[in-house]
């Protein structure tokens, strides 16, 4: 028999640090596994049950020992961890290259990329993991896009263990590390007084845990698959705008329309390979696998509060749907209050399991259809997330935020195919491109977070300012180094080409010259002449570009408009 032991160690988390984080969690269990120790690191977000937004991230270091030998397991992973092998660049590089390929792999199936996005767009837990996913099988385009850059850059290697070494020794602070056990008494108190002897050993900081905002990503986007034997596949998730106090109906519900909606509606007499609906504490998350067309599954999906509200269940039905929803309840809550510690942080009881698995016990017909007007707002929402094949994506008539090509990974924002023309002549600035961007794309959500400011020169609050703030959050627009973004000042056209091109299907570089005064060594050159080969721009006469010329609200309206009609 073996005990399992784990730290906590809280963080802070800022943006710009999320896929460091998650490298220095791959590359030393890397290191662990070479090394022959049975440890792990991940990393954990840390919300509470009764505030998911507020992330309290923590370092956790896992790890197991024969029964007798846990003070030794212990002491041995803690001191593997105040010295860890953060300097060896050359096992950094055979890593990097690694998973690099395992991640292309992984990449070739277009659902990762659904998932990620959806992830992008959902609650900051699941940001996070998407940013983080350390610990976590899961889907991360940023981590993916990150681990490409740095496999392609030998030369940054020992910079990247330095920033690496630099997040580990920030975290290793006395102040609110946690320990845990699961074994034997005898263990334990082997345990206890090991750990208690390691932790005195870190200096003592802060111990702070904190995250950053993580901002949100498109609010719907459809992958697009070359791959002609892919098959469709369908998500759409809502958030609770009323959270409920325990998620007793839920967990009948989840099962009640699975099987008497979903997949009749979908698999019996559509054709569908699979079909559900579940919740969870973020909302609810409904899918369609295969045979059934992006826009038909989506009807489906808007039907379901229809549907629970003219929905009749015998008693014998309901009784059985109870059954499964207590037998799921319990394995879940097996795995979930095995760690006291883990209760603790999520702001959990025992009593408060009790409680709910009492309450299934107890769901009537009327609980469940009190629930349609919920399931309606948050179906409303209109957070979808598909994939389907090169082909059968012309016929999709759902506005999808963004276009996500399975090929390449490259994102491209959807322009409205109705933006107006414009007939002035006069320099456009820097804070009309945002009006004019922020109208101009079929995304038309709310902003989240407006009284965070993004830049030093705009208050938040303004008609502007919530646009700018969107439109950086989905990086399309940043300003300069000082933090500033200088509404006022006017945008050169080849400014405007470069923030243009995010929205270009094609990015496929083109040799050559495209205009006599846009060299090969100009800046903005390769988006210049692979936008003017697409027929996006087509310059002056004489053939110039003229790119350091201010470019007018005419001229950026009709490269907008073109890009919308690719």
């Amino acid at each position: 028999m073996c005990g399992f032991l784990d730290y906590s160690i809280p963080v802070e988390v800022k943006n710009e640090d999320a896929a460091l984080w998650c490298l220095l969690c791959e590359f030393l269990n890397d290191r662990m596994q070479a090394a022959g120790l049975s440890g792990y690191l991940g990393m954990s977000s840390g919300e509470r049950y009764d505030d998911p937004d507020t992330l309290h991230p923590a370092l956790i270091l896992g790890g197991s020992g024969e029964a007798g030998k846990v003070g030794e397991a212990v002491q041995t992973l803690a001191a593997w961890l105040q010295s860890p092998p953060l300097a060896d660049t050359a096992a950094l590089r055979a890593f990097l290259s690694e998973r690099k390929s395992a991640l292309r792999a992984q990449y070739s199936d277009p659902y990762y990329y659904e998932y990620s996005m959806m992830l992008q767009a959902s609650t900051q837990p699941n940001r996070f993991m998407d940013s983080i996913p350390a610990g976590y099988v899961g889907a991360s385009m940023s981590y993916k896009d990150f681990i490409d850059a740095a496999a392609a850059d030998p030369g940054g290697d020992a910079a990247l263990l330095t920033r690496m070494r630099a997040l580990l020794e920030g975290a290793l602070q006395r102040t609110g590390v946690a320990a845990e056990f699961t074994g034997s008494p005898a263990d334990y108190s082997d345990f206890r007084q090991t750990a208690a002897a390691c932790i005195a050993t870190l200096p003592t900081g802060t111990g702070a845990s904190s995250c950053e905002w993580l901002p949100q990503g498109w609010p719907s986007a459809l992958v697009i698959s070359s791959n002609t034997q892919a098959s469709n596949h369908v998500m759409l998730v809502g958030a609770f705008e009323n959270r409920p106090d325990n998620m007793a109906v839920y967990d009948v519900l989840g099962a009640v329309l699975t099987a008497k909606y979903m997949l009749p509606e979908l698999r019996d007499r559509r054709g569908a390979y699979g079909a559900g609906l579940r919740f969870d504490l973020n909302g609810v998350t409904m899918v369609s696998s295969g045979g059934v067309s992006v826009d038909e599954a989506i009807a489906v999906f808007r039907g379901a509060a229809a549907f629970l509200r003219a929905m009749e269940l015998a008693p014998s039905e309901l009784a059985g749907f109870k059954v499964s929803a207590v037998s799921e309840f319990d394995s879940n809550a097996a795995w979930e209050r095995v760690s006291g510690l883990g209760l603790a942080r999520a702001g959990r009881t025992q009593a408060d399991y009790a409680a709910e698995r009492a309450a299934i016990l107890a769901v009537t017909e009327d609980d469940l259809k009190a629930c349609a007007d919920e399931l309606e707002r948050m179906i409303q929402q209109a957070t979808v997330f598909a994939q389907t094949t090169q082909s059968a994506a012309d016929d999709v008539q759902y506005p999808f935020a963004a276009q996500v090509d399975a090929d390449t990974g490259k994102v491209t924002p959807q322009l409205r195919d109705d933006i107006s023309a414009s007939n002035d002549t006069t320099p456009i600035t820097r804070g009309e491109v945002v009006a004019l961007l922020a109208d101009s794309l079929v995304d038309q959500s709310a902003v989240e977070q407006p009284d965070l400011s993004r830049f030093t020169d705009i208050t938040p609050g303004s008609a502007q300012a919530d646009e700018l703030t969107k439109l950086h959050d989905r990086g399309l627009l940043n300003g300069y180094a000082d933090g500033s973004y200088r509404p006022q000042e006017k945008i050169t056209r080849a400014e405007f080409c470069v923030i243009a091109s995010a929205l270009a299907k094609d990015s496929s570089k083109v040799d050559g010259q495209s205009f006599r005064d846009v060299l090969d060594s100009h800046w903005a050159h390769d988006v210049i002449a692979g936008m003017s080969a697409q027929g996006i721009l087509e310059g002056y006469g004489d053939d110039t570009f003229r790119p350091e010329a201010p470019i007018t609200h005419q001229q950026a309206v009709l490269i907008l408009q073109r890009l919308a009609n690719e």
